[in-house]
């Protein structure tokens, strides 16, 4: 059975729709359950009954956004444009639009987006196109014609049948054409729309685009003329025109011009510049009960971004909203300091990131720090800046420079792969955690800072930053005892005190929540110890590459983690294994994993 495959694009709200007056509408049924569900303000009034549209499902338009019931699931559901609210299974949840639950028809493993397959168009039951004639051979023959709508429906997506993210970007084609003849011949130009293939990214972005035109016009030539947009499509890109589109019409139309236009925008949006730049700033002008969130600070951390920015530069964004968040008060005397107005040097930024991640409050933000670094050259990697923020002394600050020195070359050693970041940056503050790991930098307390194989545990989540906890924690653990135990001698016996506390196998940890980090630690190590014995050290390698390859980097800077999950992991170390080892491979998964999917 399908499950709701609504909303993937932004905006769905902005169509026009045949309206009636207020007076003469109402919510009725499972339409006025949802809105008295999520509330009068977010709904809003009612613009038109309720209607069923050509697909099936049942809609009806609101001032705050689009009502919609779909016939094939029996799920109710409203989207604001941005967000989507569905009455399902477990009741009322939220998602983004860019989102979906797991009992949603084109959800991708982790709440992502999977490709939809694609929907026969409807017969001539349900509101058929009317044809001079019919014809044995359904394919038109590819006329371009001059509006965007033309030259869509001779494209191979719209002839195999519209899904509901085509659907509803080709009405938006349809709608350019009729109100913005100078924004069609923009959106003629971007040969992606005419591709084969519609993928939901660009559905989403082409949704973005016409509804914006209805309610945020000016803004509309800023967004279309950014290179990165008319060239192609990706995740990263899909993602930060959302986030513009929110900005733009929801929050501050001025604020969303000046991000769209920076520089670092305009040319080129890595994953980095979409995750930490233009996604962080709409936290930063929505962020509720941070008395520091608006236009006014979003704006003044916008303009801490250099051009062209570094990788460190972005990081500073994500360390200023944390440090409005933990120390406002901080942030108040610290935008007042002489070092911070007259402009951010690169020890100073690294400091700004340190304290971020560090969570320092606001009398620790003006405590004496120092800082050590250098710059080291990786064999696959080149330059990397090394850096610890301490208020250790001048000597044991040198030691744990040099420990983490050794500690980035040997991860990069492990994994014969690229250093995943330019700047690796370790804080070291007291009354912090014994260590942790953020992607842009990583805390520890002093006494761990001391303890090179910390040092090594937690530089080595710099690859290590994926996967279900087990996995991440093992293989960092791993990387540890390899290169700091004198012996080299990784603990081939399995910790009994797991077992003792009734934890029998990996799969008992994901299901019942851990109890303490050492089961975490020692089954995730124990499991990629045997795993390594059963397979070999190559195809052992190889897999782990594999999976690196697919989910660590994004892992890293997007927060991805439980976007890979321990079957993908069984399945990945199959296809590595030679066929001969197989069998030892799925012994070892099926004694200290336990999952079903094992069978």
């Amino acid at each position: 059975m399908k499950r709701l495959a609504i909303l993937t694009a932004t905006a769905l709200f902005f169509l026009l729709p045949t309206t009636v007056t207020a007076a003469e509408c109402q919510f009725v049924f499972g339409f006025k359950t949802i809105r008295d569900l999520i509330g009068h303000d977010i709904v809003g009034e009612c613009l038109e009954n309720e209607r069923y549209a050509a697909n099936g499902n049942s809609e009806q338009h609101t001032t705050g956004g689009l009502l919609v019931w779909r016939k094939a699931d029996n799920w109710t559901a409203f989207t604001d444009g941005y967000r989507t609210w569905v009455n399902g299974p477990n009741g009322l949840v939220q998602r983004l639009n860019s989102e979906r639950f797991e009992w949603e028809a084109d959800y991708a493993p982790g709440g992502g987006i999977a490709t939809p397959t694609p929907t026969p168009i409807p017969g001539a039951t349900i509101t058929p196109i009317p044809t001079i004639a019919p014809s044995p051979t359904p394919t038109p023959a590819p006329v371009f014609g001059s509006s965007l709508a033309k030259r869509a429906s001779v494209s191979a997506w719209y002839r195999d049948g519209l899904n509901d993210d085509e659907s509803l970007a080709f009405t938006f084609l349809k709608q350019i054409d009729s109100y913005n003849s100078k924004l069609a011949k923009v959106l003629l130009g971007w040969a992606w729309i005419f591709d084969e293939d519609m993928r939901p990214d660009e559905a989403s972005v082409i949704s973005s685009i016409g509804s914006l035109d209805l309610v945020a016009a000016a803004f509309v030539p800023h967004l279309v003329a950014l290179p990165w947009i008319a060239d192609g499509i990706d995740r990263w890109e899909r993602e930060a025109v959302e986030h513009l589109h929110y900005i733009a019409h929801r929050v501050d139309l001025d604020f969303a011009t000046e991000l769209a236009t920076a520089p670092w925008v305009v040319d080129g949006l890595t994953l980095i510049e979409s995750r930490y730049g233009i996604s962080l700033m709409q936290e930063m002008l929505t962020w509720p009960h941070n008395r520091h969130s608006g236009p006014e600070f979003a704006r003044l951390v916008l303009n801490l971004i250099p051009y062209p920015p570094k990788e460190a530069d972005l990081f500073l964004v994500y360390a200023m909203r944390d440090i409005a968040g933990n120390s406002p008060d901080g942030l108040e005397r610290l935008m007042t300091t002489p070092w911070f107005l007259d402009g951010l040097d690169e020890r100073e930024r690294v400091f700004l990131i340190a304290a971020g991640g560090a969570r320092l409050d606001s009398d620790q933000l003006f405590d004496p720090y120092s800082t050590a670094s250098s710059t080291i050259v990786l064999p696959h990697k080149g330059a990397v800046n090394v850096w610890v923020v301490h208020n250790l002394s001048s000597r044991v600050g040198r030691v744990v420079l040099a420990d983490l020195e050794r500690a980035v070359r040997r991860s990069e050693k492990f994994w014969e792969l690229p250093f995943p970041v330019d700047d690796v940056i370790l804080a070291v503050f007291d009354g912090g955690p014994r260590g942790h790991h953020l992607g842009t930098m990583m805390s520890l307390s002093p006494f761990a800072a001391l303890e090179p194989r910390i040092v090594q545990h937690e530089t080595a989540h710099y690859y290590f930053y994926f996967g279900p906890r087990w996995f991440s924690e093992g293989g960092a653990e791993y990387v540890a005892i390899h290169f700091n135990d004198a012996s080299q001698d990784i603990p081939r016996v399995e910790n009994s005190d797991c077992r003792d506390l009734g934890f029998n196998s990996l799969h008992d940890l994901e299901e019942r929540g851990h109890v303490l980090d050492l089961c975490l630690y020692s089954m995730g190590l124990h499991f990629l110890v045997k795993l390594r014995e059963a397979m070999g050290d190559s195809a052992w390698l190889s897999a782990l590459r594999a999976l690196y390859a697919k989910y660590g980097f994004a892992s890293l800077h997007m927060e991805l983690e439980h976007k890979l999950g321990s079957e993908e992991i069984y399945r990945v170390f199959m296809e590595h294994t030679p066929t001969h080892l197989r069998n030892k491979v799925r012994d070892v998964f099926r004694r200290l994993h336990g999952d079903q999917f094992v069978n």
